[in-house]
């Protein structure tokens, strides 16, 4: 077997290029590829996803005024008149349906939970559908996602209010969502989810709000609703907790996004620059600097387990250059680990230090799939890196 080629013989200028989306590190658990391509932002992520909201159903909700909330629910009527209207559901959305009137003191607050555990520095996402059904919005300044981070002990640290939707909301349920990176310092324990209607001070109010299907989860985005109705729950789990798929991580940072928290040796990243597999316009262009025979690529360490075996993937389309070569580096294997793939005839042309396994992958329009996969040897913060080759000689 021909040994994998770390650089471009003849760099001959600037501008030439590959693309490149999807970068995956992942424990290969048995597999001699990549797993489904999970996407990641500013922390990593598990394509088991979870509803810190333990009843997003409205599981004993009772109509009147006020009612009796949802359980795990509460809400601060801010002195106006709160009114329970009853539960339903819209195109298989369930929902709950508040009215609110008469003069307000304050603000008003719908919290859905007030015992999710977080740390400072961890991104959560707070979700929910939201429609107006009845009266306006007249006097009301702002309705707000929030998330109101607290102490163990409960005590307030900060707030963390997300855009003003009320101008967008129509008599038809929409999806809405609100991301944060925690902020609050080491005494962060606790988040509350809630929904905050502002009053403007000026006068009466008198709307309804429908509420369906909140959501709250560790992640940089909005997943698929997960329904639960008393106790937290997961994707992949059935409602007993019972696992009915395996759990994968990526380990990799901004898997979609090369200029953020990856290195970049000898490249420049132009972002979001042609479609990527999956329709969208994120794929990356990822640019030489055009110094001749030496290494150009993007990097990123990540710790690694002695003994575990790990996969290195990505997805790379051929622009002037014709090959990319995945390396898991010496720090945490053995050697250096890589294959080289070419993206014109869709084959692994070498390999390095004995890989356990390599998989290249037609995705279409010229688009691959190129995976690495090797056991580590040592414990240790490793780079895992993709050098770009011409594919020339």
């Amino acid at each position: 077997t021909a040994t994998a080629r770390l650089y471009p013989l003849n760099a001959t200028g600037t501008d030439e290029s590959i693309y490149a989306w999807g970068a995956q590190i992942e424990l290969a658990n048995g597999r001699t590829a990549a797993s489904p391509y999970i996407k990641t932002t500013t922390q990593t992520s598990s394509n088991l996803k979870t509803n810190h909201i333990r009843n997003n159903t409205m599981v004993g909700a009772v109509a009147g005024t006020p009612g009796t909330q949802p359980t795990n629910w509460s809400f601060s009527d801010g002195g106006a008149t709160l009114e329970q209207i009853g539960t339903g559901t819209e195109n298989g959305i369930e929902y709950i349906d508040y009215r609110a009137s008469g003069t307000p003191s304050g603000d008003l607050e719908i919290a859905f939970e007030r015992t999710t555990e977080v740390l400072t520095g961890e991104t959560w996402t707070e979700s929910a559908y939201f429609s107006l059904v009845g009266g306006d919005f007249t006097n009301i300044n702002s309705v707000n996602l929030k998330q109101q981070e607290r102490t163990s002990g409960l005590g307030y640290i900060r707030n963390n209010t997300g855009p003003d939707i009320h101008d967008s909301l129509t008599s038809g349920l929409t999806r809405f969502e609100y991301t944060v990176t925690l902020s609050g310092g080491a005494t962060t324990a606790l988040v509350y989810s809630l929904v905050q209607i502002d009053w403007d001070g000026a006068g009466d109010i008198d709307f309804t709000l429908r509420i369906g299907l909140p959501q709250m989860e560790k992640e940089s985005e909005a997943s698929t609703v997960i329904e639960t109705t008393d106790r937290i729950q997961s994707t992949g789990l059935t409602s007993e907790g019972l696992m009915i798929e395996e759990a994968r991580t990526n380990l990799a940072l901004q898997s979609q996004d090369f200029s953020t928290t990856w290195g970049a040796t000898r490249v420049t990243i132009a972002t979001n620059s042609t479609t990527a597999p999956d329709g969208t316009s994120t794929a990356d262009t990822i640019v030489i600097d055009g110094t001749d025979s030496t290494t150009h690529y993007p990097h990123q360490a990540v710790t690694i387990v002695s003994g575990t075996t790990y996969t290195l993937s990505v997805y790379a389309k051929a622009k002037e250059y014709t090959r990319i070569t995945p390396l898991m580096e010496t720090t945490g294997f053995s050697s250096n680990v890589s294959a080289t793939f070419n993206l014109s005839t869709g084959v692994v042309d070498a390999t390095a230090g004995s890989p356990d396994a390599t998989s290249i992958t037609d995705e279409g329009n010229g688009w691959y799939r190129c995976s690495v996969t090797a056991t580590a040897d040592a414990s240790a913060s490793t780079p895992f890196r993709f050098y770009l080759d011409e594919g020339t000689s």
